[in-house]
């Protein structure tokens, strides 16, 4: 790193430090990233944009794992600088995704259910363009006639993201989703975690770089990324028991790895 280098005192001060001291929970979410690598180069080919009727499903099923994949690295990286409270909002948006994308492809209709999904959005779509800029959207550009549109959203919006999170582990949303939903509502306890030591004479407020947050985000960001890939599989009919198996693994030794750290 050269003298003038802008960031030598700035982003990336603290980071190495930060590595070592949660060297197992980055190296956890680095062997899950390789291993999801891994399987996209091997399986490329199977996941295709489908013809027909499966065709809105296929595209929101690549779509969904491009997301949770860019996702996935940047709470690895704003964990890595010190921002966790920050990656734990992502990983919500993260969560979120694992509880629709399950809900869509376990359904006995996963297509209705992903028109629904896609109605939805569009809806709000409209709604937002029309509030925010007084802007119809012309619909043609649809992808269901508007009357349509407001049928499938309201049956997507029918079914509330804690019935649609029954069929993940409780884990996910009952202690994951409802504890970033508090960070990410900036409600009373989570805006107190901002506040530092206090002395006679004033109160120290922590808007720095921390070490909080990063040991719970970390893990759970490797298992939701893990649930969404299997979840992808299972649509496009993939069957690597072998990455599965190791994935298993990791998250074992992983567990008895840091208990022994406890």
């Amino acid at each position: 790193m050269t003298p003038d280098d802008a960031f030598a005192d700035t982003v990336v001060q603290g980071t190495r430090e930060r590595a070592q001291r949660f060297a197992l929970h980055f190296k956890l979410v680095g062997d899950v990233g390789d291993a999801v690598n891994r399987l996209l180069d091997d399986e490329e080919e199977k996941m295709q944009e489908r013809s027909g009727p499966d065709r809105p499903l296929s595209v929101l099923m690549g779509a969904s794992l491009g997301k949770a994949m860019k996702t996935f690295a940047a709470i690895e990286r704003l964990c890595l600088l010190g921002y966790g409270e920050d990656a734990a909002v992502l990983l919500r948006t993260n969560v979120n995704l694992l509880i629709n994308v399950a809900y869509i492809v376990t359904d006995e209709k996963p297509n209705d259910r992903a028109a629904e999904y896609i109605a939805d959005a569009w809806r709000q779509f409209r709604t937002f363009m029309r509030k925010a800029y007084g802007k119809e959207v012309d619909p043609a550009d649809l992808p269901f006639p508007p009357e349509r549109l407001t049928e499938l959203s309201e049956r997507w919006k029918a079914v509330s993201i804690e019935t649609r999170a029954q069929r993940i582990p409780e884990h996910h949303y009952q202690t994951g989703y409802r504890f970033y939903s508090s960070i990410e509502h900036s409600d009373a306890l989570a805006v107190g975690g901002y506040l530092g030591e206090e002395d006679e004479t004033r109160q120290k407020i922590e808007s720095g770089p921390s070490d909080s947050h990063i040991e719970v985000v970390l893990a759970h960001s490797a298992d939701v990324m893990a649930n969404i890939l299997a979840y992808v599989c299972r649509y496009w009919k993939i069957e690597r028991q072998d990455i599965f198996d190791g994935l298993g693994r990791l998250f074992r030794e992983f567990t008895a790895a840091t208990a022994k750290n406890v």
